[in-house]
């Protein structure tokens, strides 16, 4: 009887042996890597190597991302199961991450950037709408962010609305709230807490309009939209216009506490001037609520003049 051609048994036997590890626990596309061979690196994937086997304590997908740096791993990885990897779905969506990595740098960037969400195909858009645990996700800044919070934390309003006008779609409202709440293990505040500490208005105006949960509270920290929103930063005008959006909506937030026992009001009194504590005063906001250390609100300690204003509220 024929022997098999040794073509096929010489396949069969590389299939074999492209999982097995040397002495050390370490496999041959990972040795590929390490001498720098990305050529090597890039046929021994194409033969499907298991990237979910781990030696010191890392899969060989975290090894390759880390001794091939992040961005060259993430254009060159198969497409697999393990999330908050970038996935090469395509040339746009590679264009689109370079062109977001360069958004504050130059205008055209993001005009390029918005048209390359407007032209985005339907599968591609399902990826990038994808919760941070789906088979497919595709996540940005290495890993921090989800789109929506790439875009939100770099102040991209048009590209925000785009974005939330795809989840208007039919076919997209089933991923509404897990986009527009959505998070990743490595960045656990949402868009509209994003929103609410860097602003603009608008883009705060955008996220409450497509449903973002206004009572969510980050959970290691205990604070909610409101607390983002007052816990310093710059100085903007927005903030006034950004707290009343808020409040209009869920007034019912106005008395809530972080984990340190902050209300809005302890940090809008610490951080702000008399618009902002005013404007919480007018939805209720008690002056009785006691902060960290059973400590008084920071307003009893303001200059008497500025106090005086104040004063027929606090009795």
């Amino acid at each position: 009887m024929p022997s098999a051609p040794a073509s096929t048994s010489n396949e069969q036997q590389r299939t074999l042996d492209l999982n097995a590890a040397d002495g050390n626990g370490q496999y041959a596309v990972y040795q590929a890597a390490k001498a720098g061979c990305e050529e090597a690196v890039r046929a021994l994937l194409e033969r499907g190597p298991d990237l979910e086997r781990k030696f010191d304590g890392r899969t060989m997908r975290e090894h390759l991302s880390a001794k091939m740096g992040s961005n060259k791993w993430e254009k060159m990885q198969p497409p697999g199961n393990a999330p908050l990897q970038w996935r090469d779905l395509g040339e746009d969506l590679r264009t689109l991450k370079e062109k977001l990595d360069l958004l504050g740098t130059e205008e055209e960037n993001k005009e390029e950037c918005l048209r390359l969400l407007r032209a985005m195909p339907q599968g591609d858009r399902h990826a990038l709408l994808a919760g941070p645990n789906a088979p497919h996700a595709v996540s940005f800044d290495g890993g921090e962010h989800t789109l929506l919070q790439a875009l939100v934390d770099r102040g991209f309003k048009d590209g925000v609305v785009e974005v939330l006008g795809w989840l208007q779609l039919p076919q997209q409202q089933q991923q509404q709230q897990q986009c527009v709440d959505g998070t990743t293990p490595a960045k656990t505040i949402t868009p509209l807490m994003m929103a609410a500490r860097n602003g603009p208005a608008e883009i705060l105006e955008e996220l409450i309009e497509a449903g973002a949960d206004l009572t969510k509270a980050h959970a290691p920290t205990g604070k909610g939209a409101l607390h983002f929103l007052l816990n310093g930063g710059d100085r903007d005008v927005w903030r006034l216009e950004g707290l009343g959006l808020i409040l209009e909506r869920k007034p019912d937030t106005v008395n809530e506490k972080d984990d340190k026992g902050n209300t809005p009001l302890h940090l809008a009194s610490k951080f702000w001037g008399q618009d902002l504590v005013r404007k919480l005063l007018d939805y209720g906001a008690s002056f009785g609520e006691r902060g960290p250390l059973g400590k008084e609100n920071p307003v009893k300690t303001w200059p008497r003049r500025r106090w005086r204003s104040f004063s027929t509220r606090a009795a």
